[in-house]
């Protein structure tokens, strides 16, 4: 079967004996008959296609070959298929579902790309491609995923698993994929995330595992990753998201659509920002809180009426970067003795062109977000009491820290009476509406040095107009429709 030199040594399996498949595209990329194939010829095939499970010794010779598409049957990958190939850059094994154990793929020591579908991996299959910087592994219904499995492929950049059912992954099931940049875990069966699942993933950017069966987040998923820019979360069973999943780092690229608690909302608006104290002469610090951490760069616009932001303008940028929680503060002066309204606008466009349930996010080079939208507070009211819109069966809290501008934010407190339930509860006051009528309520501030001050505001009850906010700085309750 074999020739065999002059010193005994074992030579390449001559082309004709060799399985049909290989024999026959030996000779079409040799462009000869397989019995005028030289030794020559072997070593300048640079790619070849067999299409029929390959056999020992149909690749002997061929040290030049590149790239390999290779059918494949369901089972055992025998050790030595590979052998000779240690030039191999590309290899590809179609049809079948592979179980691979140590020495499986022997020999490629140069092999960058490998694609296959594995029925079952074990440590060790992959101990001679250290040099591997892609795996696509998709589709071959591993189920799991056995700790030190990727041990032999420190250098690996992307590693695709979709579709392979599973249904877990082990603490530290990637550990030493340090440099692993890309990560597709989607179309599995994955219900949680266990604690460590991701340790060692340092330079992770790309991270896909929609169509899952998660219906929870570890709400430090993205600070265990700090450098992921695209997370895919399409298609699972969320119905809501960690608190202040988002701060400290944002992503950029973000989908979230397809799940129960789609489309989820990102609250932002103007607040007083730490450092309106007394001695500022009536001067307060207003920025942008986004409590939930900007998942990209914000960009929002305060606007001033009753005041001056920064001594001079009615209009300030407050721009949020991602992963923050709130932008920079800014100044903020009353014209006169009257209420003071803040309001916040959002001007970064999350939706560009391009950007919908169909993109291919990892290749999108703009930030994009689906199944999550920002909505922005009504104006933040100083130094009066703002409107309202409120049914019967509901409750109203004003923070009164904003109330009353010229005490300081700490060492205040605060009292109030009223002829209806109005109670104060911390900080805030709770207005309770009961039934029609109205009612005046009186706030009292005193602060640790003995200073006080009050405010009466007067409270109605009535039918609602339909107007989206009533006008004056006059609280108005509204009942639910049933003339309550």
């Amino acid at each position: 079967t074999f020739a065999v030199d002059a010193e005994g040594a074992c030579a390449v399996k001559p082309v004709c004996e060799r399985s049909a498949a290989a024999r026959d595209a030996i000779a079409a990329a040799a462009g000869k008959e397989c019995g005028e194939v030289t030794a020559e010829d072997l070593a300048a095939v640079a790619a070849l296609e067999v299409g029929a499970p390959p056999s020992p010794g149909d690749f002997d010779g061929l040290s030049g070959l590149r790239r390999l598409d290779a059918t494949v049957e369901d089972g055992g990958l025998a050790a030595n298929t590979f052998h000779g190939l240690g030039g191999l850059a590309e290899l590809r094994l179609r049809a079948g579902r592979v179980a691979a154990g140590p020495g499986a793929f022997d020999g490629l020591r140069s092999l960058r790309l490998l694609r296959a579908r594995f029925s079952e991996l074990r440590p060790g299959a992959f101990r001679d491609l250290a040099q591997v910087a892609e795996m696509e592994l998709g589709g071959g219904g591993l189920g799991a995923l056995e700790p030190g499995v990727f041990d032999d492929v420190p250098n690996l950049v992307g590693l695709g698993l979709s579709g392979n059912g599973l249904s877990r992954l082990r603490a530290g099931v990637f550990r030493g994929l340090s440099g692993l940049v890309r990560l597709s875990l989607g179309r599995n069966a994955l219900a949680a995330l266990e604690p460590g699942a991701f340790d060692g993933l340092d330079s992770l950017r790309h991270l896909d595992l929609s169509r899952n069966r998660l219906s929870a987040l570890p709400p430090d998923l993205l600070r265990a990753l700090p450098g992921l820019r695209t997370l895919e979360l399409a298609h699972n069973r969320l119905g809501a998201l960690p608190e202040r999943f988002f701060a400290g780092n944002g992503v950029g690229r973000l989908s979230l659509h397809g799940n129960p608690g789609a489309p989820f909302v990102l609250r932002a608006g103007p607040r007083r920002a730490p450092g309106s104290d007394q001695g500022r002469g009536f001067v307060s610090r207003v920025a942008v809180l986004v409590p939930q951490g900007a998942p990209v760069a914000l960009d929002f616009r305060l606007s001033a009426s009753g005041g001056r932001l920064d001594g001079s303008r009615s209009r300030a940028d407050a721009p949020v970067a991602s992963g923050g929680t709130r932008s920079r503060a800014w100044d903020l002066a009353p014209d006169g003795a009257g209420p003071v309204a803040v309001a916040a606008e959002l001007l970064t466009d999350l939706a560009p062109e391009g950007c919908g349930e169909d993109a291919r996010l990892p290749a999108f080079e703009d930030d994009c977000l689906t199944g999550l939208h920002v909505e922005v507070d009504r104006p933040l009211v100083l130094n009066g009491v703002p409107d309202g819109r409120l049914s019967t069966d509901d409750r109203w809290r004003i923070a009164l820290e904003n109330v009353f501008l010229e005490f300081p934010m700490a060492g205040t407190s605060y009292a109030a009476a009223s002829s209806d339930p109005a109670v104060v509860e911390g900080g805030a006051l709770v207005v309770t509406p009961r039934r029609r009528g109205e009612a005046a309520v009186t706030i009292t501030a005193t602060a640790d040095d003995g200073r006080t001050a009050t405010r009466t505001f007067a409270a109605a009850v009535h039918a609602a107009d339909g107007r989206p906010f009533l006008r004056g700085w006059r609280l108005s309750l509204l009942d639910d429709g049933g003339g309550r």
